[in-house]
């Protein structure tokens, strides 16, 4: 039970909780799964969950994944215990139908044989044209209420063009449209100077944008910050992209919930990480706890020896929660 959790081991953890019964533990446990339900549906140690769990799990409103993913979790479970193919049938009434797009019912549900045809023909009625769709009594008892995770978990994963982060999770809402920059509806970005482009090229997901400036000469120590207006993020890594001139040596990555009070995250001294044949970099940067505040803080000279920086994009990953929910504890 000591065990460091991740998203590979801590089915087997909610299991062995909900055994014995240690109430503490499986509270733990279960937030975990929640905060990191994309990666725990597709682990090995879903498909060993008890019965029990699995209906907890998929009833929630709190399990933060795609509709589609959880019912592919869902027939992973059934499919790895022979047993299991009765209980099938009641499990299928916690999928919310109507979270899922018109293709993930025709290329995925519908072939997979899961739902009887009745059914399957009133989910895509349902689907195509839900204003008027016929009263049916199909469709009674449907859970039709959206899922709002308390957080989701965005993992690195070296490659920025992958479509991962917590800007570029926020900017679709949750995967369910086309990318939006996030700012400045969802994040506010400030500089102490500003000297180059406009400051919305941070979260565009936009490698080739203009480079964000600080005035060159100005000040010793400029910074550049990041502020989410409607959540919080317990940081994990974090991703860096320069244009060609005054790449980062000397800097400070910090965190903050006031904006007055700043903690060290990581600290970068002498780092040559970033260059000319390398202008984009990931960090890892571990926080204990969440936080609305991230900034860039220049603590000594770039490469060409002076305390400026030419930032193109910046990216967050980790747990991202809204403020309306405490998970520090």
């Amino acid at each position: 039970m000591g065990k460091e959790l991740n998203h590979e081991n801590v089915c087997y953890l909610l299991n062995v909780a909900y055994k014995y019964q240690h109430t503490a533990l499986f509270e733990k446990y279960l937030k975990y799964t929640y905060m990191t339900a994309p990666l725990v549906l597709k682990s090995e140690g879903f498909v060993d969950l008890e019965e029990e769990l699995v209906r907890m799990l998929i009833s929630s409103d709190n399990l933060a994944a795609n509709e589609i993913d959880i019912f592919q979790a869902l027939l992973r479970w059934t499919q790895a215990d022979p047993t299991r193919k009765a209980k099938l049938g009641a499990l299928l009434e916690h999928i919310r139908w109507n979270r899922m797009t018109l293709k993930d019912l025709m290329k995925v549900v519908r072939p997979s044989g899961a739902v009887d045809e009745q059914r399957m023909m009133a989910i895509l009625e349902f689907a195509a044209d839900p204003e008027h769709a016929p009263e049916s009594k199909v469709y009674q008892g449907w859970v039709t209420k959206p899922r709002e995770p308390p957080s989701v978990h965005c993992p690195k994963t070296n490659n920025f063009s992958d479509n991962t982060g917590i800007l570029y999770y926020l900017g679709t809402n949750g995967g369910k449209r086309s990318f939006r920059n996030p700012y400045p509806d969802l994040i506010v970005i400030t500089l102490s100077t500003s000297g180059g482009a406009a400051v919305h090229n941070i979260s565009d997901r936009n490698l080739t944008s203009g480079a964000v400036e600080n005035r060159y000469g100005a000040e010793p120590h400029p910074w550049l910050q990041v502020e989410f207006k409607q959540h919080r993020v317990k940081l994990e890594h974090y991703f860096i992209a320069q244009d060609h001139d005054h790449y980062l040596r000397n800097w400070r990555l910090e965190a903050s919930n006031d904006g007055v009070n700043w903690v060290t995250v990581r600290t970068h001294s002498n780092d040559t990480t970033i260059a000319s044949t390398n202008r984009t970099a990931f960090f890892e940067a571990k926080t204990e706890s969440f936080f609305r505040r991230f900034r860039i803080y220049v603590t000594g000279p770039s490469h060409n020896g002076a305390p400026n920086f030419d930032i193109t994009e910046l990216e967050f990953y980790g747990h991202v929660a809204p403020l309306s929910l405490n998970l520090d504890s």
